[in-house]
Formats: structure tokens, sequence, C-alpha cells
């Protein structure tokens, strides 16, 4: 049963992952990781030195924008009337990714397409500031309006000084999906909506299928299905929609990616090298698009100890993010997968304490707990932090 608890390890532990990851993602060579912080991998929350070659540095705990996206994600569902009204909700996401988007790099054109007379929840603006975009995500909140799975973006613009097409077959749908997630719907459906939610800026079908299969695994890690089980049960759902023309293709590459993931945790778990190398079996040489994402994540996922500590979370956590590719937004991913499914309990203290948002985290946690999980569960400890 879907608990506060469980809501918030999801967000918290995304979070350190998010932030564990940072300072890694970037390096293209894995040995040059290894030989920093070794052949286990990055496990402590560290400082994000020249932060996406902006020159500043970032002090440890900073979060960046697959939390900061995941957040705007739960401020459009605490003010959407019909949390359940996907078009309600899908303008609500515009106009919160808008109001993010307008702080980024290349992004300020995107505030003359606000809505200004919508009143957002409270805290939803200390989420909106500059922390590192995809180029994909801002140009497509540059369009018109937003994509749909089967009306995907296409566009062809210059955004930070490169050649940026659609449709998008990145991650950043992926990393925003966690709060719808958690809903109390059918999986097919949270298949189906977290697939609508990313084809608002990412519609190549890797990247909304991807992130379909991101939403089933936290759905079925917030109740209670062990790794194994939940991605079994992921593949699953996927098989039911490999014969529909709008996400055959996404389907075909997400199943090839689990398949692998699966046969190389079985084989060789909790292996920085295995790690590493999936993007490349799977015929990926950009190992930051949804596709390779999903197998790091899947492959991390079932590397991790059942019922873990704080230190089997670490070394979870370490696996994540350490290698090649997109390290923050594997970390938040699995970070969301593990927080929902064991609560946040199991998080690090150490890493709680340095997360620098975490008050704000936990406010917007609650906030929806009170909306998707009401009353299922004695009044929690007080937090002090909060004022509770």
């Amino acid at each position: 049963m879907l608990s506060r608890d469980k809501i918030r390890g999801c967000f918290l532990l995304g979070a350190c992952g998010d932030t564990l990851g940072a300072p890694l993602e970037g390096i293209k060579d894995l040995e040059t990781i290894i030989a920093a912080h070794g052949d286990k991998g990055l496990s402590d929350i560290i400082e994000f030195k020249n932060a996406y070659g902006s020159g500043k540095d970032f002090p440890p705990g900073r979060i960046t924008d697959d939390t900061t996206m995941t957040m705007t994600t739960v401020s459009a569902m605490l003010l959407a009337k019909d949390i359940n009204d996907w078009q309600e909700l899908r303008g609500l996401l515009w106009q919160g990714y808008l109001n993010w988007g307008q702080h980024q790099e290349d992004g300020a054109p995107l505030a003359a397409k606000i809505d200004v007379t919508i009143e957002w929840p409270e805290g939803s603006d200390k989420f909106w500031f500059y922390c590192g975009a995809g180029r994909g995500t801002i140009a497509a909140l540059m369009q018109d309006e937003p994509g749909t799975v089967s009306v995907p973006l296409n566009y062809n613009c210059i955004i930070r000084g490169k050649e940026t097409k659609g449709p998008n077959p990145g991650c950043g749908g992926m990393m925003r999906v966690a709060p719808l997630a958690l809903l109390d719907l059918p999986p097919e459906k949270i298949f189906e909506l977290g697939c609508d939610s990313a084809a608002l800026t990412h519609g190549h079908p890797e990247a909304f299928v991807a992130t379909g299969a991101i939403a089933l695994l936290i759905h079925y890690a917030a109740r209670d299905e062990d790794m194994a089980s939940a991605v079994k049960k992921t593949v699953a759902v996927l098989e039911q929609y490999g014969d529909r023309p709008d996400y055959a293709a996404g389907v075909d590459a997400c199943l090839k990616a689990l398949a692998l993931a699966r046969q190389k945790a079985s084989a060789q778990p909790c292996d920085l090298h295995v790690m590493d190398a999936l993007p490349g079996q799977l015929g990926y040489p950009n190992p930051f698009l949804a596709v390779p994402v999903l197998a790091h994540t899947a492959y991390a996922l079932l590397s991790a100890p059942e019922k873990p500590d704080a230190a089997g979370i670490k070394s979870a956590m370490a696996l994540a993010i350490s290698h090649s590719g997109d390290s923050d937004s594997v970390g938040a991913i699995v970070g969301n997968v593990l927080g929902a499914r064991y609560g946040a309990g199991v998080i690090p203290q150490e890493w709680l304490a340095v997360l620098v948002q975490r008050a704000d985290v936990e406010k917007m946690a609650d906030a929806l707990s009170v909306i998707i999980a009401p009353a299922k569960e004695p009044a929690m400890r007080r937090n002090p932090d909060l004022g509770l």
C-alpha cells in the first residue's frame, strides 16, 4: 500500500541519486572514474566542479534538472482539479515546464509563453532555477504546443549553438515521471500515462516507451514488487503494445534493452565495466539517449541487494552513477525506484544531511501524499526540519 514514507523515499533518494551522479556526468571514460573513486564507484555526495561547463562550482547536495523537473511534475499534479483528467494535467505540466525552462540557458524566450494567471502551489518556484537543461527539452518547449504520442514534436533549431532536432530520443521524460507513476491506476494506464507525459517534449517512440517502462518500474516498486518481478511485469506490459503502430519501434528497442540488462545482471551483477558497456552492446554510441538509460537503470536495479540497509543503498547507487553515460539521470531514476520500494528509512543519513533542498522535497512529497495516499498509515514521526 502506498504511503507517505514511500513517496518521500521515492523523491528523496531520487534527489540524492541526482546530486550523487552530477559530478560524473560528462566524464566519458570509466577508467577516469575508477582512478578517482575506486573500483566500486563514487558513493559520496561531493561538489560539482565546473557545472555544465559554466565555470561555476556547485556545492555537495545541489540538485539538477532531474529533481527540479520531477518537483515541477508534482506541482502540476497538486494544481489539477482532477488529477485523473489528462487534458487538464497535460496543460499544467506544459506550463510548469515552461516556468522551469525560462530559467535555463537559452530559455528566456519561453517567458512569453507562460500563463501568468496560474497560481502555482507554494514552494513550486523553489525548483525553478538554472540547473543544466537538455537542449532537446528547451527546443521542444519553444514549440507552439506540446506533442503527443501520435503527433510528436518535429523541429530543427539551434540551442546553445548546436543544431537540435526532434522528435527527441533522449531521457528527459524518464527523469520527471516518478510522481505520475505513483498514482493508483492499472499498470497499462500507468504505462500510457508515462508515454503521454514524455511525448509532451520527447516524441521519439524510444523516448516515450522508455518513459512508460520507468513509470511501471516505479509503480511496481511502490507496491512492494522485488526488482526481478518489477522488470518481468514491465516486460509483460510492453509486449501488449508491440503491435500498435505508434509504440512498436519503441517497444522493440526497450525490450531488447531490458533483455540485455536481465542477462548481464544474472551473469555478472554489480560490475562497473558491464554497466558501462551496455549502450555500445545495444548499438548506441550516445549513452545519454532513452534506451541506454533504461538499460543502465534495469541493470543497476537487478544488481541491487534485496532488502538493503544504508550501505546496500550506497553500493547500488554507486553502480547506478559510475559510468560514462548520463550519471545523474540514471542515479535519480534508480533512486526513485529504490526509494519507492523501501521508503525513506534506507537513505544514508550522511546523504540527507547534505541534500541542499531536502526540506523542500519533503514538503512536496507530503503535499502529494495528501492527494494520492490519504490516511493510509499512522501519523509519521515528527520532523524537526519541517517544523512538524
